[in-house]
Parts: structure tokens; C-alpha cells; sequence
């Protein structure tokens, strides 16, 4: 019995995920975001506590990294520059956090992500310059859901949740060809300075189907005769593609 009992335990998995707090208060781990982050590893979940985190973050590792206390009292601020959440990893799971203030809110190069409850406001440009809510550049099979992306201005050039712009354009979201079997529905874009979606890939899913819905477009110019809150006909997307 006592042999059967240390081979049972042997082959029983271990985990060894832990959970980092960061928190500029007594009793969390980390006061910065990107230290707790590098002193992580794979599976490893960061709780941000309440609080401004004034820094540019990249998750390169498979990490969970989510607020405590949601997007009212939790904020990463890039202070007009830069990107400030760059998620180079597979399998990150980044949720609860107002994003705002540089010149890219969210990048994404990893794939297999989830990116949900977040609200993006990018509104500080500096001189110029392409803005994003969502940045994916050949980024695949990722989640982005419940997210609220608003205040997205051009500079020069700017997109809501996005991959690829040009010069004077400002978009609420947009994927390019690179970027391929990413679901995005239950999202609300909202206030993009040219226009709340692009797509020139065409291999993406604008919504969760009938049962959870799509998407809410500011500027959406279609029907609504029976007046259910659903669109009667498909939102134009810029670029080449009708969704």
C-alpha cells in the first residue's frame, strides 16, 4: 500500500503557478507591473491592485495579468508615448485594466490571447503620428471581447483596434492579412477620428454569432427597423472586406 501510495503522488501533476501582486500599498509583492512580469514565470497569474501605473508593459511570458479592482480604479498609463501594453507571448490572458495615453494602447504579436473587460482611451499624440486602440500584427486565433475603445485620434495616423494604417486615418479597429481566425465580438468603438473599423485581411470573425452578438459601432449607418438594437444590415468595415 505504501508503494501504490508514492507512485500515485509521482505521477500527480504539479503545479507550481503562482499568484504576484502588484500594488503601490502595504502587502503586495512588486510596486511596478513590468518587475513583477519578469520576476514571473509561465502560468503565473499578476494581480494589479488599485492604482495609476505610469510605465510601458511587455508580457512576454504566458501569463494571466488582471486587475482586482477593474477599469474605474486601475489604470497603465503611457504618458503620451510609446506602446503601452505589448503582448509578445502565446497564451495571455489580459483583462480589468484602462488602458491609456500613448500611441498604441494594446499591441499584439502572440497568438492564442484573450483580451477582454478593458477600456482603451488614446488620446494623447504628441506631434503625430499613427494612434491605436488594439494593434495585431500577425497575430492569430486570439479573443478580444467587452473591451470599450474610445478617444482614438490620428495624429497623422491612428486606429481603434488594429494592425496596419496610413497616414491621416484614425480607426476604432482594424486587422491586415497577417492577422488571421480572430473572434472579436461584444466590443464597443466609439469615437474613432476616421472611422471604427478596418479589415484587409478578411479571415477574422466580427462577431460571437446570433446567440452573443457582434459588435458596437459609433458609426455604424445602417437599418434598424425593427428597432431591436441589431443591425438589419452588415457594418462596412474600411479596407476590403463587409461584416
Amino acid at each position: 500500500m505504501f508503494i501504490l501510495i508514492l507512485a500515485l503522488l509521482a505521477l500527480s501533476p504539479v503545479s507550481d503557478a503562482r499568484t504576484i501582486t502588484v500594488g503601490h500599498t502595504v502587502g503586495a509583492d512588486y510596486w511596478d507591473i513590468q518587475d513583477a512580469i519578469n520576476e514571473s514565470g509561465d502560468s503565473d497569474t499578476i494581480q494589479v491592485w488599485y492604482g495609476t501605473y505610469n510605465e510601458h508593459i511587455v508580457i512576454n511570458k504566458s501569463l494571466k495579468v488582471e486587475s482586482r479592482d477593474g477599469t474605474s480604479r486601475t489604470f497603465i498609463d503611457g504618458l503620451g508615448t510609446g506602446v503601452v501594453v505589448n503582448i509578445t507571448s502565446d497564451d495571455v490572458t489580459f483583462e480589468g485594466f484602462t488602458v491609456q495615453n500613448g500611441e498604441i494602447g494594446i499591441k499584439l504579436t502572440g497568438n492564442n490571447s484573450v483580451v477582454k473587460d478593458n477600456a482603451i482611451n488614446i488620446t494623447n499624440l504628441g506631434g503625430g503620428g499613427h494612434g491605436y486602440g488594439i494593434y495585431m500584427d500577425s497575430s492569430d486565433d486570439n479573443i478580444l471581447f467587452n473591451n470599450t475603445i474610445s478617444g482614438v485620434h490620428k495624429g497623422a495616423g491612428g486606429y481603434g483596434t488594429c494592425c496596419y494604417g496610413s497616414a491621416g486615418t484614425g480607426y476604432g479597429i482594424a486587422s491586415i492579412s497577417a492577422t488571421n481566425r480572430n473572434i472579436i465580438y461584444n466590443n464597443n468603438f466609439e469615437n474613432a477620428d476616421t472611422q471604427d473599423g478596418y479589415d484587409s485581411g478578411g479571415n477574422n470573425a466580427w462577431d460571437g454569432g446570433p446567440a452573443i452578438g457582434g459588435n458596437y459601432w459609433r458609426d455604424y449607418t445602417g437599418n434598424n427597423t425593427d428597432c431591436d438594437g441589431i443591425g438589419d444590415t452588415p457594418y462596412d468595415l474600411a479596407g476590403r472586406y463587409r461584416r
